[in-house]
Protein backbone atom coordinates (compact mmCIF):
# COMPACT_ATOMS: atom_id res chain seq x y z
CA UNK A 1 0.00 0.00 0.00
CA UNK A 2 1.52 3.28 -1.09
CA UNK A 3 -1.16 5.56 0.31
CA UNK A 4 -4.26 5.34 2.47
CA UNK A 5 -7.26 7.44 1.50
CA UNK A 6 -9.30 8.76 4.41
CA UNK A 7 -12.43 10.87 3.92
CA UNK A 8 -13.63 13.21 6.65
CA UNK A 9 -17.22 14.32 6.09
CA UNK A 10 -18.88 17.60 7.08
CA UNK A 11 -20.12 15.99 10.30
CA UNK A 12 -16.65 14.74 11.18
CA UNK A 13 -17.43 11.14 10.22
CA UNK A 14 -14.29 9.39 8.99
CA UNK A 15 -14.42 6.71 6.30
CA UNK A 16 -11.78 4.66 4.53
CA UNK A 17 -10.62 1.13 3.91
CA UNK A 18 -9.41 -0.74 6.98
CA UNK A 19 -5.75 -1.71 7.15
CA UNK A 20 -4.32 -3.51 10.19
CA UNK A 21 -1.05 -1.66 9.63
CA UNK A 22 -2.81 1.67 10.29
CA UNK A 23 -5.93 1.23 12.42
CA UNK A 24 -8.15 4.28 12.78
CA UNK A 25 -9.40 3.38 16.25
CA UNK A 26 -7.54 6.37 17.73
CA UNK A 27 -10.22 8.55 16.07
CA UNK A 28 -13.04 6.95 18.10
CA UNK A 29 -15.39 4.00 17.97
CA UNK A 30 -15.24 2.17 14.66
CA UNK A 31 -18.00 0.69 12.54
CA UNK A 32 -16.62 -1.72 9.96
CA UNK A 33 -18.47 -3.27 7.02
CA UNK A 34 -17.47 -5.01 3.81
CA UNK A 35 -16.50 -2.66 0.99
CA UNK A 36 -16.47 -5.59 -1.44
CA UNK A 37 -16.18 -9.35 -1.61
CA UNK A 38 -13.69 -11.43 -3.56
CA UNK A 39 -15.26 -14.62 -4.88
CA UNK A 40 -14.03 -17.53 -6.94
CA UNK A 41 -16.33 -18.06 -9.93
CA UNK A 42 -16.45 -21.83 -10.32
CA UNK A 43 -18.09 -21.64 -13.75
CA UNK A 44 -15.42 -19.34 -15.19
CA UNK A 45 -12.57 -20.62 -12.97
CA UNK A 46 -11.31 -17.17 -11.97
CA UNK A 47 -11.61 -14.58 -9.20
CA UNK A 48 -14.03 -11.62 -9.15
CA UNK A 49 -14.51 -8.52 -6.99
CA UNK A 50 -18.18 -7.95 -6.18
CA UNK A 51 -19.59 -4.87 -4.45
CA UNK A 52 -22.24 -5.16 -1.70
CA UNK A 53 -25.74 -5.34 -3.15
CA UNK A 54 -24.50 -6.45 -6.57
CA UNK A 55 -25.10 -10.01 -7.74
CA UNK A 56 -22.43 -9.89 -10.41
CA UNK A 57 -19.14 -8.09 -10.75
CA UNK A 58 -18.57 -5.22 -13.15
CA UNK A 59 -16.57 -6.57 -16.09
CA UNK A 60 -13.41 -4.68 -15.11
CA UNK A 61 -13.40 -6.50 -11.76
CA UNK A 62 -13.38 -10.04 -13.17
CA UNK A 63 -11.05 -12.64 -14.64
CA UNK A 64 -8.28 -12.54 -12.05
CA UNK A 65 -6.00 -15.58 -12.05
CA UNK A 66 -5.34 -15.43 -8.31
CA UNK A 67 -6.82 -14.11 -5.08
CA UNK A 68 -3.83 -11.84 -4.39
CA UNK A 69 -4.19 -10.22 -7.82
CA UNK A 70 -7.91 -9.60 -7.17
CA UNK A 71 -7.13 -8.20 -3.71
CA UNK A 72 -4.49 -5.79 -5.07
CA UNK A 73 -6.96 -4.58 -7.69
CA UNK A 74 -9.75 -4.25 -5.11
CA UNK A 75 -7.72 -2.04 -2.78
CA UNK A 76 -6.30 0.15 -5.54
CA UNK A 77 -9.72 0.53 -7.22
CA UNK A 78 -11.70 1.35 -4.09
CA UNK A 79 -9.07 3.79 -2.82
CA UNK A 80 -8.89 5.54 -6.20
CA UNK A 81 -12.69 5.85 -6.28
CA UNK A 82 -12.72 7.32 -2.77
CA UNK A 83 -10.04 9.78 -3.77
CA UNK A 84 -12.00 10.75 -6.92
CA UNK A 85 -15.24 10.96 -4.89
CA UNK A 86 -17.11 8.56 -7.16
CA UNK A 87 -18.95 5.26 -6.76
CA UNK A 88 -17.02 2.28 -8.15
CA UNK A 89 -19.85 1.36 -10.54
CA UNK A 90 -20.28 4.89 -11.90
CA UNK A 91 -18.84 5.75 -15.31
CA UNK A 92 -15.84 7.38 -13.63
CA UNK A 93 -15.41 4.42 -11.26
CA UNK A 94 -15.44 1.96 -14.15
CA UNK A 95 -12.94 4.10 -16.07
CA UNK A 96 -10.66 3.99 -13.02
CA UNK A 97 -11.08 0.20 -12.88
CA UNK A 98 -10.21 -0.13 -16.57
CA UNK A 99 -7.09 2.00 -16.14
CA UNK A 100 -5.92 -0.10 -13.18
CA UNK A 101 -6.52 -3.35 -15.09
CA UNK A 102 -4.56 -2.12 -18.12
CA UNK A 103 -1.67 -1.15 -15.84
CA UNK A 104 -1.78 -4.54 -14.08
CA UNK A 105 -1.72 -6.38 -17.42
CA UNK A 106 1.19 -4.26 -18.71
CA UNK A 107 3.20 -4.90 -15.55
CA UNK A 108 2.44 -8.64 -15.73
CA UNK A 109 3.55 -8.71 -19.37
CA UNK A 110 6.85 -7.04 -18.43
CA UNK A 111 7.39 -9.56 -15.61
CA UNK A 112 7.05 -12.49 -18.00
CA UNK A 113 9.05 -11.25 -20.97
CA UNK A 114 11.92 -13.60 -21.68
CA UNK A 115 15.38 -12.17 -21.37
CA UNK A 116 17.13 -11.60 -24.69
CA UNK A 117 19.89 -14.06 -25.57
CA UNK A 118 23.41 -13.06 -24.55
CA UNK A 119 25.61 -11.40 -27.16
CA UNK A 120 27.59 -13.84 -29.36
CA UNK A 121 30.85 -13.30 -27.45
CA UNK A 122 29.19 -14.44 -24.20
CA UNK A 123 27.66 -17.62 -25.57
CA UNK A 124 29.21 -20.90 -24.53
CA UNK A 125 30.84 -22.72 -27.41
CA UNK A 126 30.52 -26.51 -27.45
CA UNK A 127 33.73 -28.41 -26.62
CA UNK A 128 33.27 -30.69 -29.60
CA UNK A 129 33.35 -29.98 -33.36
Amino acid sequence: MEEMVINIGDTGQVSGLHFDKFPLSFLGAMEIGRASEIFFNTDKQNWEVILPGDKTAVIEATKFDGYDEARSFEVEWLQACMKADCHPTSGKGRAIASSIRVTMIEVADEDFRPEPPPPPEKRIKPAYG
